[in-house]
């Protein structure tokens, strides 16, 4: 099994799911199964020696279908096995006659203890072809981004370069292979489509549930039909409003990137076929309200490979907003470490100029309620700085930023830093920080006061500035208190 899909070397586990039983008449729609376990890539069926007629299994994906019999269980004498791809579409028809038994697992691919990804085969000749097209389509194109689809399916949990199924390993290792020697810089990504529009067609007796897809069940056992496909009884008449972005990065070496959402064009995606013309992973309907009809709101889902030209990199990120500058310019300063001493010096003078153009153009986060916990990376920013060890640029990010920003915060690292280079150096913007406290920094302002205040040492210079700090954060947060201006809803 391990072979047929293309696995290599890596390592298969399987998971007993189910016995299932399939007396005459039982059959099961057309579905997909979910990803159950972490690291679930495919489905094994054993079928059990025991006498049926019927009950073919059909699995199907990009338009090609395969039927598999079950020879040897259906006369009752061997065991017979199939496995497919977990998001591939799949179908038992009619069992005409006898029980048709069969066991199901889940195969994951076990972790493995090695640092470095499976070897992949050699595409040097078909990647230097597409290294030629991305270097021609980087010198001349107006858009500056591609995203080149994949054919299966997968979660954002599921999706990393180790996790990609069959083909889509090949196509995308050739990818990021040629994206190199264009010069041009690769991450895998979500890509989502959405789309609000009005909702057509359907049925009277739709009681499949308030805002969900429909589904279909062979018996009452709703886990059953976890899959990630919606079968939709509306049709998308005319579109209101769509969006179209990418996120939940990765690199080649499968590490996550926190570039946050990024924006995307229709012209961008390269694709066999439209996003839409996929059946959508995620669907909900709105009936009737008032005087207002029928509306309906899609997702749907593709993985890709998404480039563009190194030399557009500041730009791209820039342009997509602060998270996306703040994920890649800490990649930027990760790579410092694996980076030769000859190359260190010009990397540096990068990353030094990426992180002020962030700073210039830093777009405050939007906050939320108090309740909502949002992980936005921008905390990686400041510690991220205080690893480049450019004082200058830290002293530019606490009196620019940091006033405004309310999501931002310091961590221990910043004590570090400012052992190393003086505590009274950076007094001065850190109480421009706290005197600026707003409803929307003030409790992050207490918190970094209580991060420096506690940090376990006993240098008397931090001891000094602290002190100085807490008594004007004090009287700032008095003086917050004792507004009368408009209330703002944060508060």
């Amino acid at each position: 099994v391990k072979a047929a899909l293309g696995l290599g070397r890596q390592k298969l586990v399987a998971h007993l799911y189910k016995l299932l039983v399939y007396e005459k008449g039982s059959f099961f729609l057309p579905h997909r199964d979910g990803e159950k376990l972490d690291r679930m890539v495919a489905t094994l069926v054993i079928g059990l020696p025991a006498a049926h007629d019927g009950g073919e299994l059909v699995v199907s994906h990009d338009s090609r279908s395969h039927e598999v019999i079950f020879q040897g269980a259906a006369v009752g004498h061997e065991l017979s096995y199939a496995a497919f791809y977990a998001d591939c579409q799949h179908e038992v028809r009619p069992v005409r006659s006898g029980y048709r038994l069969c066991l199901t697992y889940n195969l994951t691919l076990a972790r493995s203890r090695c640092k470095q990804g499976i070897a992949a085969p050699s595409y040097e000749s078909t990647a230097a072809a597409i290294g030629k097209l991305l270097g021609d389509w980087s010198k001349g194109a107006d858009e500056f981004r591609l995203a080149v689809t994949l054919d299966h399916r997968y979660t954002q949990d599921g999706l990393s370069i180790d996790k990609l199924k069959g083909v889509d390993r090949a196509r995308a290792d050739v990818l990021f292979q040629a994206a190199e020697q264009a010069d041009c810089i690769a991450h895998l990504a979500l890509v989502t489509l959405w789309q609000s529009g009005q909702a057509e067609g359907g049925y009277d007796d739709y009681s499949y549930g308030y805002g969900r897809g429909r589904r279909y069940h062979w018996s009452d056992d709703e886990d059953e039909m976890d899959n990630d496909e919606t079968t939709s009884e509306y049709d998308m008449g005319e579109v209101y409003d769509w969006s179209l972005s990418a996120d939940h990065w990765s690199d080649r070496a499968g590490k996550k990137v926190l570039l946050g959402e990024i924006q995307l064009k229709e012209d961008e995606i390269v694709s066999d076929e439209p996003l839409q013309e996929a059946q959508p992973n995620r669907e909900d309907f709105e009936g009737y309200t008032g005087n207002a009809g029928m509306t309906l709101e899609r997702w749907y889902h593709r993985a890709a490979v998404v480039i563009w030209p190194r030399a557009k990199h500041f730009h791209v990120l820039c342009s997509a907003g602060t998270d996306a500058s703040v994920g890649g310019f800490a990649a930027m300063v990760r790579r410092l470490k694996r980076t030769s001493k000859a190359k260190h010096e010009t990397l540096c003078q990068e990353c030094s100029s990426f992180a002020t153009a962030i700073i210039d153009s830093w777009q405050p986060a939007y906050r939320g309620y108090a309740w909502e916990k949002r992980n936005t990376g921008r905390d990686a920013f400041p510690a991220a700085l205080c690893e480049l060890d450019d004082p200058a640029l830290v002293e530019s990010f606490l009196s620019k930023t940091m006033p405004t920003d309310g999501i931002v915060q310091l961590d221990k690292s910043f004590g570090k830093f400012c052992k190393k280079h003086g505590w009274q150096r950076f007094e001065k913007p850190l109480t421009t920080v706290l005197e600026a406290s707003s409803a929307a920094t003030i409790g992050r302002n207490a918190e970094m006061l209580r991060i420096l205040c506690t940090l376990r040492d006993r240098n008397s210079e931090r001891i000094e500035v602290c002190s100085r700090l807490c008594a004007r954060a004090a009287k700032a947060f008095e003086a917050f208190d004792g507004e009368s201006g408009k209330p703002e809803w944060q508060s």
